[in-house]
Parts: C-alpha cells; sequence; structure tokens
C-alpha cells in the first residue's frame, strides 16, 4: 500500500471514529409539595437516550439528623421538538423500580411497585 492510500484509510477511520458521548445536567422536585428535590448527571449512551446516577434530596419538613438523601439511577429517552420534548424514564431508587412520563420543565407522573401517581417535574441544562 503506498503512503497516500495509508493516509486515506487513516483519515477515514478517524473520521468514522465514535462521536463523544453528549453529557446533560438533570434537576427537577418530586411528591406532592415538591418535597424532593433531584439532581443527577446523565451520558448519552443512543440516540436521545441518556443514562447515570440520580440523586433524591428532601427538603420537606426537617429530619433530626439532616435532609434525607437517596441514590439511584435514571434511563432517559427525550423525544419530539425541542419546545416540547416529551420524557420517558425508568427510575430505580432504593430497591424499587419506576416509570416516568411528562414533558420537559412540566410536571409528569411517576408510578412505582409500592407508589402510583407521584408528581415529578424534571428540566434539563
Amino acid at each position: 500500500m503506498d503512503l497516500r492510500a495509508l493516509l486515506l484509510v487513516i483519515g477515514v477511520a478517524i473520521a468514522g471514529g465514535p462521536a463523544e458521548a453528549q453529557s446533560l445536567k438533570l434537576t427537577g422536585t418530586a411528591g406532592v409539595l415538591s418535597e424532593w428535590q433531584l439532581a443527577g448527571d446523565v451520558t448519552e449512551t443512543g440516540p436521545n437516550q441518556f443514562s447515570g446516577p440520580l440523586t433524591w434530596k428532601h427538603v420537606g419538613l426537617c429530619h433530626p439528623n439532616g435532609p434525607v438523601e437517596q441514590s439511584g439511577q435514571i434511563n432517559l429517552q427525550i423525544s419530539g421538538s425541542e419546545m416540547s420534548s416529551k420524557l420517558q424514564a425508568t427510575i430505580r431508587l432504593e430497591g424499587a423500580q419506576c416509570t416516568y412520563k411528562g414533558t420537559l420543565g412540566s410536571t409528569g407522573f411517576m408510578d412505582c411497585s409500592n407508589m402510583k401517581g407521584v408528581p415529578v417535574s424534571i428540566s434539563i441544562k
């Protein structure tokens, strides 16, 4: 193989290499009184699909030992236009698996095995 052909193969390999995964910061609230704050960083795992850790912090009535925090995982799928993006998510939190459907920045609802219809609002930065 001559030098020009080798450089062409290397150039095609570099151009066709994997793109850097997009990262998003999630924030939001959950609960009837928005008593939980949500925060997480998710990374793109496929087209319009993201996954990552999610922290829940109870900001309602004070707990004697300080705010309660729980860690979980979220798998998120985003569809629709930028102005009205629809979100579908699977959230694992302390052994429970929940499903969420909503619109970006608006309140949707999360159903878990131990509770149904929990209001949740998720925003992406």
